[in-house]
């Protein structure tokens, strides 16, 4: 009896710390710039009721349902759209491993200069903007998503060509 006893109590507790220690494992999948919970809110509206603008209780869906979900979860992120965009991804992680993707994005993607927006594309930001390029290098792609984010959007810069330019990438 005493045995069944401890036992439930340590599943217990198992159990209720169980989502804590998987958000500690995914740290870097809260990370700038992959997540932005302001972003996620707004993109997503039925987080924005729900959450509210907190970025905790956001921060914690797209870790535990949104990454799964493929949901966009910053103005450079869709990684539903990145996988879509990629047969190698696809053909490496499947159609639906967006986890691995990230992943992949963090460590090769962005230093290779691959969009993973469709709302963002490093290498012709960098590009159409020639004083990004002076600043921080032809390739330097992450610098290009740091720049973009904290004043090329504020500025009113494209991210990636205008929707009437994408349809014949001759005119970039």
């Amino acid at each position: 009896m005493l045995f069944q006893t401890l036992m439930r109590l340590i599943t217990f507790a198992i159990l209720l710390l169980a989502p804590f220690s998987l958000l500690a494992n995914d740290d870097w999948l809260q990370e700038w710039p992959i997540f932005d919970a302001g972003y996620y809110s707004e993109a997503h509206d039925d987080l924005g009721r729900t959450f509210r603008g907190d970025e905790r209780e956001l921060s914690k869906h797209w870790v535990r349902f949104g990454i799964e979900e493929g949901r966009s979860s910053s103005p450079v992120m869709n990684v539903e759209w990145y996988v879509a965009m990629n047969p190698d991804l696809q053909a490496a992680f499947g159609d639906h491993n967006y986890r691995d993707a990230l992943k992949h994005w963090m460590e090769h993607g962005l230093a290779e200069g691959r969009p993973a927006h469709p709302e963002f594309d490093p290498r012709w930001y960098i590009q159409q903007n020639p004083d990004v390029a002076a600043s921080f290098g032809a390739t330097n792609y992450a610098k290009a998503v740091q720049h973009y984010l904290e004043f090329g959007r504020a500025e009113g810069r494209f991210g990636a060509p205008p929707p009437m330019m994408r349809q014949n990438p001759e005119n970039w």
